[in-house]
């Protein structure tokens, strides 16, 4: 490390340099000591940081609070509940729905067939009937 030394000269009316000196009788226990201080200056420093951070943190909000989401998530899942329930029901509604809806057509097909059934019976009586009145009919005369 150097300087320069200035003085005012008696000779001139301006500042002169009169010599630039070499520092060079600085003790090593010295530096030494400025290291240290400075390392300990640094730690320090670091310290307050972490710990203003921490204050920062831990008391100012986070703008993504976790209990409006846990509400919302529970919400979510009631609905989510809800709406299983009643898909449930309408599943069901609809199985019990096709069940009756096939028993109705096989009821249907066996009351057409039925009723099928009767107007053949029907036709087929009244032939008999018909056939029967004709044969009154003829024994009558021929009596």
């Amino acid at each position: 490390m150097s300087y320069k030394k200035y003085f005012d000269s008696a000779d001139s009316d301006s500042d002169a340099v009169l010599e630039t000196v070499e520092v060079t009788d600085v003790h090593p226990d010295r530096l030494a000591c400025n290291l240290h201080w400075r390392v300990l200056f640094c730690f320090v420093m670091l310290m307050g940081l972490a710990a203003a951070s921490i204050l920062y943190l831990t008391h100012v909000p986070l703008t993504a609070t976790p209990v409006p989401c846990t509400v919302e998530l529970a919400t979510v899942k009631h609905q989510l509940e809800v709406e299983t329930e009643y898909k449930g029901r309408i599943e069901k509604l609809l199985a019990d729905a096709q069940r009756y809806h096939e028993a109705d057509k096989d009821r249907f097909k066996y009351l057409m067939q039925s009723c099928f059934a009767i107007t053949q019976q029907n036709f087929f009586w009244k032939y008999q009937l018909d056939d029967l009145l004709q044969e009154i009919g003829t024994t009558q005369e021929s009596n």
